[in-house]
């Protein structure tokens, strides 16, 4: 089983709640990258457990103790490749605990165990966790076996899921400048208490002083108010050049109907047939002063008659 909660349903509990008084200074205030691929993979070892191989030490920042009382002090920034997974003030106000968990691509974002006391065996201090639920995720993996290793795909589903070692840190009010940059991390150990049994607390309270969560929450919230505002003022002016347009085209095709009933009303056409009369008109004569000559009616066919006649 690769499950925390699965595992401590069959063996005995061997957590003990512990209370920190005294930090020491391991200072964790940039952001740490890891440099060697290892240390993106995905193990699964000779029990069957997946789990991040975070026990490398070129995959961890330096100083990182994996003991459930180890904690980086001052602590602010999450290595590269993990994010701010649970934040816990419970034990001093002033003093903020922060366990930072792995992700893997857009499907795997590992949570804080929600019941550390439950760790035991191969999951002691496995302070992340990660299940498949529904979804079936198919994951490449390493293979660990007989002092090698292989790759290989694994289809997770259900219960399946990977463990990890998290990477723990407190710090308070001090430890952070009023535009929220590091402050110097020299000086005596700082002191304080924090809790063993870090839970999943987003939205815990840390005393006073600008705590990570607010930190990320204002670095989501203002690109998005910014590029909302954006997209905004773009529909808007879209709207009223659109509107400009249509005016202006309206505004054209009447000057055009107009300039063509004109053309129209003035304009003779020649159909080039003669003109017919109506209904109602009398014949049409030639202009003339003299009388169509014609024959009389007792001529006799063949001879003409040179007779004249005036008006």
């Amino acid at each position: 089983m690769s499950n925390a909660q699965s595992a401590s349903a069959r063996t005995t509990p061997t957590y003990t709640p512990f209370t920190i008084t005294t930090f020491p200074t391991i200072p964790l205030t940039t952001t740490f990258t890891a440099r060697d691929p290892v240390c993106s993979d995905i193990h699964v070892d000779n029990i069957n457990i997946l789990h991040i191989d975070d026990q490398t030490a070129s995959c961890l920042p330096t100083g990182f103790n994996p003991a459930p009382t180890a904690f980086f002090s001052p602590g602010i920034a999450c290595p590269s490749g993990y994010w701010t997974a649970c934040i816990d003030s419970r034990g001093v106000s002033s003093i903020t605990t922060v366990t930072c968990c792995p992700t893997r691509g857009t499907s795997i974002s590992m949570s804080c165990v929600p019941d550390p006391e439950s760790l035991s065996g191969p999951w002691v201090n496995q302070y992340c966790t990660w299940t498949a639920g529904n979804a079936r995720i198919p994951l490449e993996v390493v293979q660990i076996k007989d002092g090698g290793s292989s790759k290989m795909v694994k289809t997770l589903s259900g219960v399946d899921g990977i463990n990890a070692l998290g990477v723990r840190m407190v710090y308070q009010a001090t430890d952070m400048t009023a535009t929220g940059t590091p402050a110097s991390t020299s000086g005596p150990s700082q002191t304080g208490a924090a809790q063993g049994g870090i839970s999943n607390l987003p939205n815990a309270e840390s005393g006073p002083g600008l705590s990570i969560g607010a930190t990320v929450a204002i670095g989501v919230i203002v690109p998005v108010v910014v590029i909302g505002a954006l997209v905004g003022f773009f529909l808007l002016w879209r709207k009223r050049r659109r509107e400009a347009y249509g005016a202006t085209t309206e505004a054209e095709v009447h000057d055009s109907q107009e300039s063509q009933e004109s053309q129209v009303e003035n304009k003779v056409y020649y159909s080039g047939a003669p003109h017919e009369l109506s209904v109602s008109g009398q014949a049409l004569e030639m202009p003339g002063t003299r009388m169509v000559a014609e024959l009389s009616g007792d001529a006799r066919p063949g001879m003409w008659q040179h007779q004249t006649y005036e008006r």
